[in-house]
């Protein structure tokens, strides 16, 4: 019996996904950063095989939401680029972050303090700073960042 679900599905054309790609990137300009998303599993497109494309087309870097999916890059084979995670993650995750050279974007001082926390004293990590520029959803405002700067100055 047929109880109506949808059966749907979505097919990705690798020609296509480079074309979109070099379009977006002419668009952008040379030196422009470019990170395409691929976070929960590149929408559902898989994540290791779209960004290992781009990879391909030079790409450099890739966004994700989990650590456990910019992990998944790693272990597929993806050592090079820039994996940065833009998702919140707990203080035992920062040795995993630090030891697969992954760059966390900073919402708030609280995730700061989560990586002050789980790094030691000489250890240093790349991190992408996100600054709320009116909206108020996410990012430091202007007046957290001296108490940021701070944070960051410790190591």
């Amino acid at each position: 019996m047929d109880w109506g679900y949808r059966r749907t599905w979505a097919e990705i054309s690798r020609s296509k996904l480079i074309s979109n790609y070099r379009v977006l990137k002419a668009l952008c300009g040379q030196h422009e950063f470019f990170c395409p998303m691929v976070k929960c599993n590149a929408y559902g497109h898989g994540a290791f095989r779209v960004a290992n494309w781009l990879n391909q087309e030079g790409v450099d870097s890739f966004g994700v939401a989990l650590v456990e999916e910019a992990l998944d890059l790693r272990l597929g084979g993806l050592l090079d680029p820039d994996i940065f995670v833009f998702g919140i993650f707990p203080q035992e995750a920062v040795r995993t972050i630090l030891e697969n050279r992954l760059t966390p974007v900073i919402s708030s001082l609280q995730e700061l303090e989560v990586l002050d926390r789980g790094l030691h004293d000489e250890e240093s990590l790349k991190v992408h700073i996100k600054i709320d520029t009116g909206m108020k959803r996410l990012g430091l405002s202007l007046e957290q960042i001296p108490e940021a700067k701070k944070i960051l100055k410790k190591k």
